[in-house]
């Protein structure tokens, strides 16, 4: 599903050094990290916005929940959902708003389908985040601080959700410090410390 393979950044002072993850297929990694910047760095060669100094990024389909969220403002929050089936299938527009709301749903925001993504709460815009990156139903699925603007009580129901799908054969990367993580037992715990990937 993921393989970094020996990979190393272009500053002169590396961010990601001689930095290898392998993530199989159904496997549950949590990688914890001390720089932001290492962690950004790593989402950008796994989303193939960079490339690496040396080293190998190899990926199949994957879903992503942002950090910063990365939602179009100009479209409301149902536009955002399905944005990436758009572009992904050949779904009638009917199909594409049956699933959009289906999705909407499971993480209570149907009723905001046709509110624009600036009148949205925090939290609101991180639940869109994750039901876009789930939409596409890949079987890879990639969650960057999934928590941050999450409630105590929302966190705890989002990990049994999580643990849920992976149950079902999903392979999830999380990229968090969230110490409610290790409520997850059948899980892979690394850390991501001076740009290499260690056992925790």
């Amino acid at each position: 599903m993921l393989k970094l393979k020996n990979i190393s950044t272009s500053e002169k002072n590396p961010l990601l050094k001689n930095l290898n993850l392998n993530l199989s297929p159904g496997e549950l990694i949590h990688l914890t990290y001390k720089s932001s910047f290492e962690k950004n760095k790593l989402i950008d060669l796994i989303c193939k916005v960079e490339l690496p100094k040396s080293g190998e990024v190899h990926t199949k389909e994957f879903g992503i929940s942002f950090e910063n969220f990365k939602l179009i403002s100009s479209k409301n929050t149902i536009e955002n959902v399905i944005f990436p089936l758009q572009i992904k299938t050949t779904l009638k527009r009917s199909e594409l708003l049956k699933k959009g709301e289906k999705h909407l749903k499971m993480f209570g925001l149907l009723n905001k389908k046709e509110t624009l993504t600036s009148r949205l709460s925090l939290a609101e815009k991180q639940r869109l985040n994750i039901a876009r990156a789930l939409i596409i139903e890949s079987e890879f699925i990639i969650l960057d601080n999934p928590f941050k603007h999450f409630t105590e009580d929302q966190v705890n129901g989002f990990i049994i959700y999580i643990d849920e799908l992976n149950s079902k054969g999903k392979t999830i990367l999380i990229l968090s410090n969230n110490k409610a993580l290790d409520q997850i037992t059948n899980k892979k715990t690394y850390i991501l410390e001076k740009g290499e990937i260690l056992n925790v």
